[in-house]
């Protein structure tokens, strides 16, 4: 797979219909080449919602988020095109695929799956940061 095939940009300016793409795009688990599931625990509107508005869907949604939903169950079903590390601070494994400058959040479940917490696009400077062993180690899904 390479990025030419990347998912195109969802643009609307109807927050619902970023839900409903969504909802329908992640209604079933991401089988991983690593042979792992990554889960979606989202069910209702406002859990969307805190995807892209915050926590308290107090900001307003961030268009870039939103507009790269689709971008994670590509870059989590091509293991070619991402790095894959644990963060330090909270155990966390993160997706980042360097030339999209994105990333994809996930929480390892008792299990072995994973759980979907988050994405976002980073700026190019975050490739030092991912690369610094006090913040990023290396791991096995």
């Amino acid at each position: 797979m390479s990025l030419l095939e990347t998912p195109p940009l969802l643009i609307s300016d109807d927050e619902q219909e970023y839900i409903d793409k969504a909802r329908e795009e992640f209604k079933n688990p991401i089988l991983l080449p690593e042979n792992k599931k990554v889960l979606f625990f989202y069910e209702t509107d406002i859990d969307w919602q805190h995807l892209w508005r915050g926590k308290n869907c107090t900001q307003p949604p961030n268009k870039l988020r939103m507009q790269r939903i689709l971008w994670v169950k590509f870059i989590l079903a091509n293991k070619d095109i991402r790095v894959v590390k644990q963060r330090i601070f909270d155990g966390n494994i993160v997706f980042f695929c360097k030339e999209l400058c994105y990333l994809v959040v996930c929480q390892r479940l008792k299990r072995g799956d994973l759980k979907f917490i988050t994405q976002y696009v980073k700026n190019a400077n975050f490739e030092k940061e991912f690369n610094d062993p006090s913040q990023y180690q290396d791991c096995i899904i």
